[in-house]
């Protein structure tokens, strides 16, 4: 079935300000009372549906969810009348069902049976190895007091038999707060959807309907870079974390009236690489908060450890460890590194990860044994020589480098903070000494000119 969109109505068969939707003739059933719910008439004699002015945005909600069915492999068998997915067991037909339970805004439920595709099965192959943590236990990797906190707050819950608390997770990037958000998950046994802030930032609260409402009783619901929010977005969260209520108005001028659609109880997992920006009224709202910092290398070698074992690679502990003293303190980074290390050993060496490769290949991607790449020593190398060592704002740092000022806050400086190599200043940010013994660039000495006094 093609994807579905409305169209003008260059004909004139509607009324003014109407639009046309054209599906298959005659329209499938489900997508038929979909759209008669939704407020669309289908006119017999030219095979498309009528949608009213009024009507535009539950139509709009109702054609998104289909084309997403469509988009993963649902297909209208029009001579069995049957709804057709690809073989049960493949991931596509997975994620169509997933998406068919979890994010549908009808008001009817599905009818008829979903039969599968056997007309062109899609060949069996053995599961993938997960990638990292799959429990808390083996998650306990230098985070051991957000742990310990979570598994209290998971066994209370099921104990009681109610959701977990809603849970905000900050911390930089690549510390695994995703893979955290799935563990809980799993935990406690149930679904989780995923989005993010930046998919939602244009939605309005009638938007969050086909979310919101498919959701079961007691699942998760996670959304990355929940900063990126927009007020309106948080406006809709706020009774729907607290009441399990979705409050909004439908329609214009004199038919204008509230709603509030009823919601199961859910847990919300936000994600946050920049907390400071998520609005106050918002982050009062979630019961538990908790903070990710940076891993040690030796931390890092363990999870290091763990991935190359999962990949089959051969290691020796020195060449971990090199990795692990260059992955800047955070998860993903290390599991970029030794795959590009991998790659190297495999095509210039004998295979196996030892001190050796690590150090060539990291060499040669331009990281050195404090972890800083091209850009970290840039920064450096900038604020030394154009800025005399500092204070400088991050705006005029950003300009010299020809960067976005976020690229620099986000991505750079946290680690250069961390390290020790630049301090942050109420004038702006400052170079410090172990930043220029690293590069090689003491301070110039300053001389001072002394004039003799009169007579």
């Amino acid at each position: 079935m093609p994807e579905l969109k409305m169209e003008p109505d260059d004909a004139g068969t509607c009324f003014a300000g109407d639009i046309i939707l054209r599906t298959p003739a005659p329209p499938p059933d489900q997508l038929a009372k979909d759209l008669s719910a939704a407020g669309c008439s289908w006119m017999v004699d030219h095979h498309v549906w009528r949608v009213p002015k009024l009507a535009h945005e539950q139509v709009a909600a109702v054609i998104d969810y289909w084309n997403a069915l469509i988009c993963r492999g649902l297909r209208w068998d029009r001579t069995a009348t049957l709804w057709r997915l690809p073989q049960s067991g493949s991931e596509i037909a997975r994620l169509a069902v997933e998406c068919f339970n979890a994010t549908a805004p009808r008001v009817t439920k599905p009818e008829g049976e979903f039969q599968p595709d056997t007309a062109a099965p899609e060949p069996q192959t053995a599961p993938p190895k997960p990638d990292g943590p799959q429990t808390l236990e083996e998650y306990d990797v230098g985070q051991g007091r957000v742990i310990r906190a979570m598994r209290v707050a998971l066994d209370a819950a099921k104990q009681r038999g109610e959701p977990l608390d809603h849970v905000l997770l900050d911390g930089p990037p690549g510390l695994g707060k995703t893979t955290l958000a799935n563990i809980i998950a799993k935990e406690l046994g149930v679904p989780i959807l995923r989005t993010s802030g930046p998919a939602l930032e244009k939605r309005e609260a009638a938007d969050l309907v086909p979310i919101l409402s498919g959701l079961q009783e007691g699942q998760v619901l996670f959304i990355d870079e929940i900063h990126a929010c927009s007020r309106l977005t948080e406006e809709a969260l706020y009774p729907a974390i607290e009441s399990f209520q979705l409050q909004f108005v439908r329609g214009v001028g004199d038919e204008a009236r509230a709603e509030a659609v009823p919601l199961p109880r859910f847990t919300l997992i936000g994600a946050t690489a920049r907390p400071g920006l998520v609005s106050a009224p918002l982050r009062s709202r979630f019961g538990i908060h908790q903070h990710l910092d940076f891993y040690r290398p030796e931390q890092l070698k363990r999870i290091a450890t763990a991935y190359a074992d999962s990949l089959g690679v051969g290691y020796t502990d020195n060449g971990l460890m090199q990795i692990a003293r260059r992955s800047r303190g955070t998860a993903r980074t290390a599991k970029l590194l030794l795959r590009r290390v991998r790659d190297y050993a495999q095509v210039e060496g004998d295979g196996r990860i030892n001190q050796e490769a690590a150090d060539r290949a990291l060499t040669e991607l331009g990281i050195d044994g404090a972890g800083l790449d091209p850009q970290d020593r840039k920064y450096l190398r900038t604020l030394i020589t154009v800025h005399k060592g500092g204070p400088a704002g991050v705006r005029a740092i950003a300009s010299t480098l020809n960067l976005e000022q976020d690229t620099l806050e986000d991505v750079v400086e946290p680690f250069l903070l961390k390290s020790g190599f630049i301090v942050r200043k109420p004038r702006g940010r400052e170079v410090t000494d172990l930043a220029r013994q690293h590069l090689g660039m003491e301070e110039a000495p300053r001389w001072e000119l002394t004039l003799p006094r009169p007579a």
